[in-house]
């Protein structure tokens, strides 16, 4: 938690291939965890478009992470208000209040967050296998519940052993 991450907040989103080790996310920008938007506590505050009534449904991060050793068990830690989907390595491991199925750009969260559910810290178990030795690459999609939403966050660690 509270490390840094490139992160995408845009109109539209990035090409498919965004969630794999190759794709070059050089020109996204570059912060530090908290991120969002509107409760106070964002280390890096987040754009969210030029209408507050009609925001960017979806942001998305991406941190590369070296390993030296593939590890036997690996545990995400989350923050995200209000739903997000993780993938390392390009293959999905974590959806946190988003339906089953298909997800773009424009999909929304299931349900709105609020009060201490914004900040609460989920836990998801890393299937075996997926994290290797070397070169990781963790990508996150945050989703808002509406594009009129007040508020969003993002923090997200891992933990191998």
């Amino acid at each position: 938690l509270g490390s840094s991450w490139r992160y995408l907040a845009e109109p539209s989103g990035p090409t498919a291939s965004w969630t794999t080790v190759g794709f070059d996310d050089g020109s996204w920008s570059l912060g530090n965890a908290q991120f969002g938007y509107g409760d106070g506590d964002e280390t890096t505050l987040i754009p969210f478009g030029p209408d507050r009534w009609n925001k960017y449904p979806t942001t998305y991060f991406r941190r590369s992470v070296e390993l030296s050793t593939a590890p036997s068990q690996a545990t995400l830690t989350l923050v995200a208000d209000d739903g997000a989907v993780v993938y390392i390595n390009g293959t999905e491991v974590a959806r946190d209040n988003i339906a089953n199925g298909p997800v773009s750009y424009s999909t929304l969260a299931a349900t709105n967050r609020s009060g201490r559910g914004e900040s609460a810290v989920r836990s998801f178990a890393v299937p075996a296998g997926v994290l290797r030795a070397g070169s990781n690459v963790i990508s996150v999609e945050v989703h808002q519940d509406s594009r009129a939403s007040s508020d969003m966050s993002f923090d997200l660690g891992l933990s191998v052993s």
